[in-house]
Formats: C-alpha cells, structure tokens, sequence
C-alpha cells in the first residue's frame, strides 16, 4: 500500500472516529425564538436525531422544547418552562412525553439567597401517578456547592440526602448520596462534558442492592438544516449534510432520493430506482448538481459465484454527454467491502477506481484511490455519520 493511500485510510479512520465540529448557527437575538439541530448516541436507545426549540421574552422567560427521535422508533419529547417570579424565586417546570405516550413532569421551585445560598423544591409525578418530593439546599463550599436535603417517596418514606456539585475542566459533576433511615444508601453521579458542540451526560447509579448502573448520551449540535439528515465530510466539499428517503414502489423495487448539501454551497439530488430478480439487482440514478449538471448511472450486480463477492457493470453518462462504460469486483472486508472500478471512455482510454468501505457504528466512510484518464491521481475521502 503506497503512502498516500495509507493517509488516506488514516484519515478516514480519524473521520469515522471523531464527532464532527461544524457550528450550528445559534442566532443573535436576546428573545424571540431559535431553533437547532443535533444527532444523538444513546447507551439506551441507540442512534437518533435531536431537535431543540427556545422561545425567550424580554423578561429571560422561556420555553424550551427538546424531541429526540430515535432509529429504534422510541420519541421522547420535553418541554420545560422557566418563569422569573415576582418575589425573585424561579419556577421550572418540565413536562416529559415518553414512547408508550405517558407523561412525567416535575415542577421545580429555586430560591436563592444574597448569601449564595440556593434551594431547590421539586415535585415529580411519575408515569404511574406516584408523587415524590426533593427539598435540597445548595451551600457555597470550598471548591464546590454542598448539597443536603431531603427525598420524600410515593409511600412516605424519608431519605436523607447528602453530596456535592463541582465544576469540572469540561463542565460539572453532581454525587448525591440516598441514605435510608436502617443506614443503607444509594449514589448518584450525573456528569456533564462540553466539548466544542459535543455534550455528553454520563450517569452512574448504585442503588439499594449494591449493583451498579451506567447510561450515556452524547448529543453533537451540528446540523444547520431542519431536516432529520445525516452529516457527511468530504475532501472535496467540506461538511455538509445528507437527506435520504427510501419509498417501496412494489415487489422487489424501490426509490431512494438523496439529497447532499455542503456548507460551501455545493449540492447534488440523485433519484435511483432499485430492482430485485433472481438474477441480481439493477440501479438507474439520476443525479442533478447545484450547477445544473446532470449525470445518469445505470448499474447492474449480480453474485460472482465462482469467486465469491459481486460482479458491478454499467454505463454512465456524464454531463458533456459522453458515455462510459465500467465493470467493477466487489469483496467483503473485515471493515466493509472494497470495489475496484474499471472505466472505458469512448476513445477506449481506461480510469481506475479502489472504493474501500470503512464501517464503524453508525459512520461509514469511502477512501477512493486511483489514476484518471490522463494519468492523473485520484484520491477522495467522505465520511457518513
């Protein structure tokens, strides 16, 4: 493997691995309302798209309107509602809509005092109906706030409640102990990390029993459209964003309609329609860029029984007019599958093209290698998130 190719990998590899950075257009205005995007990575829930709406008046009043939808098809929906009362204390409260359509909401009080000293009333109903009240105080200590209060369950019962929260190089940390009256205890440790548009909270619980509990979220705010699509880097456009809507169209066919569009302005809508035989599969594209280019690509794959992986041909053509031909092998991988192309222009003059798959989670990343018409190198990374 030459170098250049071994970069590319490595690149690509970084690309997969790494949450992307670009910044979400946040808006300039005091009140009024804005509207951002992310995707979110779940211990629970696994892969899925965040939406948050906030709208501020001129009293810093707000409601903020949070949805995650996940691949899993499980919809969470909070909305919170912060109010600056008249006699200084602040009223949140949150309304939570959870997948089986049931509702939880907690209706917060704080007070505060000139000597920092912060209070914090909550009272939670549950999806059941059961009722639990939480009264902590909050006292400036050395290097961090000292937490102490009380926790009322649905059948009365008291718990003692005791810990800390301290900001951390990345954001804050939150321990609470639960100490039931024979002495037994329960913790909690909710930490929040902030890196660049990547928020995660981790929270780990050791309840009653001594068994120990992890979940993670980790939300990255870097979508600029409104749309539920995915991110995508490339080495020829930058970042941008990918749109993608599958329709079954009948037995063994279907259309898929992706659109991408990058931050520089580029973008590009292909429409393939997909059919299934006994024989293989068939895929006709129709791509038409921001420029006004159109490019169709007509494909056909079939198994290659005598040495495994899958036989590509087709004919493309381009923009000018031309026509070209192609016929391609595909192997699977222990990371993907790899392609390699062989193009033939009218003129009889060949291009060839190694399209390497790199699959990890949810980020699939191509790294395409090799020499163009006029014996030039191509080299080309994108990677899906």
């Amino acid at each position: 493997m030459n170098a250049a190719k071994t970069s590319l990998i490595l690149a690509a590899f970084a690309l997969a691995l790494a949450a992307p950075a670009a910044a979400n257009a946040k808006g300039g205005n005091s009140n009024g309302t804005t509207e951002k995007h992310g995707k979110i990575d779940s211990t629970k829930n696994g892969h899925g798209h965040i939406t948050r709406t906030v709208t501020k008046d001129s009293n810093g009043d707000k409601v903020i309107d949070t949805t995650k939808t996940f691949k899993n098809g499980n919809t969470y929906d909070t909305v919170e509602t912060i109010v600056h009362n008249a006699d200084g204390t602040i009223s949140k409260d949150f309304d939570k809509t959870l997948p089986s359509g049931q509702t939880v909401t907690v209706d917060q009080t704080i007070t505060k005092a000139s000597d920092g000293t912060k209070t914090v009333d909550s009272v939670t109903t549950k999806a059941n109906g059961n009722v639990v009240t939480t009264d902590l105080t909050y006292t400036q200590g050395v290097g961090q706030e000292d937490v102490s209060g009380t926790k009322t369950l649905a059948n009365g019962k008291v718990l003692d409640v005791s810990g800390f929260k301290t900001q951390t190089d990345y954001g804050t940390d939150k321990y609470l102990t639960f100490t039931k009256q024979n002495g037994k205890t329960e913790t909690v440790d909710k930490q929040t990390l902030t890196v660049g548009d990547s928020v995660t909270h981790v929270t780990t619980k050791t309840n009653f029993k001594g068994d120990t509990t992890t979940n993670a979220n980790t939300v990255n705010w870097a979508h600029k459209c409104g749309c539920d699509a995915d991110l995508i880097d490339t080495t020829a456009h930058g970042q941008g964003t990918v749109d993608q809507t599958v329709t079954n169209t009948g037995p063994g066919t279907k259309t898929i309609d992706t659109t991408k569009s990058f931050d520089d302005g580029y973008s590009a809508s292909t429409v393939t329609d997909v059919t299934k035989s006994t024989t293989g599969v068939t895929k006709d594209s129709t791509t038409t860029n921001s420029n006004g280019q159109t490019v169709t690509n007509d494909r056909t794959i079939v198994a290659n029984t005598s040495g495994g992986g899958k036989t590509i041909t087709g004919t493309e053509t381009l923009a000018n007019g031309q026509t070209v031909t192609y016929t391609a092998q595909r192997v699977k991988t222990a990371y993907g599958y790899d392609t390699e192309y062989v193009y033939t222009n009218a003129t009889g003059e060949t291009k060839t093209v190694d399209d390497q798959t790199y699959k990890n989670g949810d980020a699939t990343t191509n790294v395409k290698t090799g020499t163009n018409y006029n014996g030039k190198t191509i080299e080309s990374t994108s990677t899906q998130y």
